[in-house]
Protein backbone atom coordinates (compact mmCIF):
# COMPACT_ATOMS: atom_id res chain seq x y z
CA UNK A 1 0.00 0.00 0.00
CA UNK A 2 2.33 2.66 -1.28
CA UNK A 3 1.48 6.43 -1.77
CA UNK A 4 2.29 7.10 -5.25
CA UNK A 5 3.78 10.49 -5.88
CA UNK A 6 4.36 13.09 -8.67
CA UNK A 7 1.57 11.87 -11.70
CA UNK A 8 -0.29 9.35 -10.09
CA UNK A 9 -1.18 11.73 -6.72
CA UNK A 10 -2.07 13.91 -9.37
CA UNK A 11 -4.10 11.53 -11.09
CA UNK A 12 -5.91 10.45 -7.94
CA UNK A 13 -6.50 13.93 -6.65
CA UNK A 14 -8.08 14.59 -10.05
CA UNK A 15 -10.50 11.83 -10.50
CA UNK A 16 -10.98 12.37 -6.39
CA UNK A 17 -11.93 15.89 -7.38
CA UNK A 18 -14.27 15.11 -9.80
CA UNK A 19 -16.06 12.26 -8.06
CA UNK A 20 -16.67 15.12 -5.33
CA UNK A 21 -18.23 17.53 -7.60
CA UNK A 22 -20.27 14.67 -8.83
CA UNK A 23 -18.70 13.55 -12.39
CA UNK A 24 -20.01 9.60 -12.37
CA UNK A 25 -17.31 9.27 -15.30
CA UNK A 26 -14.94 10.36 -12.49
CA UNK A 27 -16.51 7.27 -10.62
CA UNK A 28 -16.29 5.05 -13.36
CA UNK A 29 -12.46 6.04 -13.74
CA UNK A 30 -11.89 5.64 -9.96
CA UNK A 31 -13.77 1.95 -10.24
CA UNK A 32 -11.59 1.42 -13.31
CA UNK A 33 -8.25 2.54 -11.47
CA UNK A 34 -8.61 1.05 -8.12
CA UNK A 35 -10.68 -2.06 -8.25
CA UNK A 36 -8.10 -4.88 -9.41
CA UNK A 37 -5.38 -3.26 -6.25
CA UNK A 38 -8.78 -2.97 -3.69
CA UNK A 39 -9.97 -6.73 -4.55
CA UNK A 40 -6.06 -8.22 -4.13
CA UNK A 41 -5.29 -6.27 -0.70
CA UNK A 42 -8.98 -7.60 0.30
CA UNK A 43 -7.99 -11.05 -0.95
CA UNK A 44 -4.76 -11.06 1.29
CA UNK A 45 -6.67 -10.05 4.35
CA UNK A 46 -9.83 -11.91 4.28
CA UNK A 47 -8.10 -15.27 2.75
CA UNK A 48 -11.35 -15.72 0.18
CA UNK A 49 -11.96 -14.56 -2.95
CA UNK A 50 -15.69 -14.24 -2.44
CA UNK A 51 -15.25 -12.42 0.59
CA UNK A 52 -13.14 -10.22 -0.99
CA UNK A 53 -15.84 -9.09 -3.57
CA UNK A 54 -18.45 -8.79 -1.02
CA UNK A 55 -15.50 -6.53 0.72
CA UNK A 56 -15.23 -4.48 -2.05
CA UNK A 57 -18.71 -4.07 -3.28
CA UNK A 58 -19.10 -2.68 0.41
CA UNK A 59 -16.43 -0.28 -0.47
CA UNK A 60 -17.45 1.30 -3.40
CA UNK A 61 -20.88 1.92 -1.76
CA UNK A 62 -18.93 3.72 1.10
CA UNK A 63 -16.89 5.42 -0.97
CA UNK A 64 -20.10 7.00 -3.45
CA UNK A 65 -21.61 7.76 -0.34
CA UNK A 66 -19.03 9.22 1.36
CA UNK A 67 -15.95 10.69 -1.17
CA UNK A 68 -17.96 14.24 -0.39
CA UNK A 69 -16.46 14.61 2.47
CA UNK A 70 -12.48 13.52 1.68
CA UNK A 71 -10.98 16.49 3.16
CA UNK A 72 -7.66 16.07 1.03
CA UNK A 73 -8.17 14.73 -2.36
CA UNK A 74 -4.91 13.91 -3.05
CA UNK A 75 -4.97 11.36 -0.28
CA UNK A 76 -7.69 9.80 -2.07
CA UNK A 77 -5.72 6.03 -1.96
CA UNK A 78 -4.80 5.56 1.16
CA UNK A 79 -8.12 6.27 2.07
CA UNK A 80 -9.58 3.63 -0.25
CA UNK A 81 -7.32 1.83 1.51
CA UNK A 82 -8.13 2.31 5.02
CA UNK A 83 -11.77 1.50 4.04
CA UNK A 84 -11.21 -1.61 2.33
CA UNK A 85 -9.13 -2.58 5.83
CA UNK A 86 -12.00 -1.85 8.07
CA UNK A 87 -14.77 -3.53 5.73
CA UNK A 88 -12.32 -6.32 5.47
CA UNK A 89 -11.35 -6.57 9.30
CA UNK A 90 -15.13 -6.43 10.09
CA UNK A 91 -15.81 -9.48 7.79
CA UNK A 92 -13.27 -11.12 9.68
CA UNK A 93 -15.00 -10.31 12.64
CA UNK A 94 -18.31 -11.37 11.79
CA UNK A 95 -17.34 -14.91 10.53
CA UNK A 96 -15.59 -15.85 13.78
CA UNK A 97 -18.42 -14.78 15.70
CA UNK A 98 -20.87 -16.40 13.24
CA UNK A 99 -18.60 -19.35 13.84
CA UNK A 100 -18.58 -19.28 18.09
CA UNK A 101 -22.61 -19.03 17.48
CA UNK A 102 -22.76 -21.99 15.37
CA UNK A 103 -20.69 -23.76 17.46
CA UNK A 104 -22.23 -22.63 20.51
CA UNK A 105 -25.58 -23.96 19.34
CA UNK A 106 -24.58 -27.44 17.83
CA UNK A 107 -23.17 -27.98 21.17
CA UNK A 108 -26.75 -27.19 22.63
CA UNK A 109 -28.03 -29.57 20.13
CA UNK A 110 -25.74 -32.68 21.41
CA UNK A 111 -26.76 -31.82 24.82
CA UNK A 112 -29.90 -31.49 24.38
CA UNK A 113 -29.85 -34.75 22.50
CA UNK A 114 -28.61 -36.49 25.98
CA UNK A 115 -31.88 -35.83 27.72
CA UNK A 116 -33.84 -39.29 27.23
CA UNK A 117 -37.70 -38.12 26.47
CA UNK A 118 -40.17 -41.25 26.86
CA UNK A 119 -43.51 -41.72 25.50
CA UNK A 120 -44.52 -41.59 28.98
CA UNK A 121 -43.56 -37.86 28.96
CA UNK A 122 -45.14 -36.50 25.78
CA UNK A 123 -48.29 -38.35 27.54
CA UNK A 124 -47.77 -36.23 30.25
CA UNK A 125 -47.49 -32.86 28.31
CA UNK A 126 -50.31 -33.54 26.20
CA UNK A 127 -52.45 -34.24 29.00
CA UNK A 128 -50.92 -30.91 30.59
CA UNK A 129 -51.58 -29.43 27.54
CA UNK A 130 -55.25 -30.18 27.52
CA UNK A 131 -56.36 -29.58 31.04
CA UNK A 132 -54.69 -25.98 30.13
CA UNK A 133 -56.62 -24.97 26.81
CA UNK A 134 -60.00 -24.36 28.69
CA UNK A 135 -58.16 -21.68 30.78
CA UNK A 136 -56.89 -20.47 27.71
CA UNK A 137 -59.17 -20.03 25.50
CA UNK A 138 -61.42 -18.01 28.62
CA UNK A 139 -58.51 -15.19 28.78
CA UNK A 140 -59.08 -14.72 25.42
CA UNK A 141 -62.90 -14.70 25.37
CA UNK A 142 -62.27 -12.54 28.15
CA UNK A 143 -60.22 -10.19 26.75
CA UNK A 144 -62.38 -10.04 23.40
CA UNK A 145 -65.05 -9.21 25.53
CA UNK A 146 -64.24 -5.89 27.35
Amino acid sequence: MSVPDGPSRTQDEWIALRCQAGDNTGFEDLVALMERPLLYYAAKLTGNAQTAYDVLQDVWVKVFSGIRGLKNPASLRPWLYRITHGLAVDRIRQHVSRGRAEEAHVDGLQEAGDISFTRDDAAAIHEALNDLEPMFWSRCSKKSNR
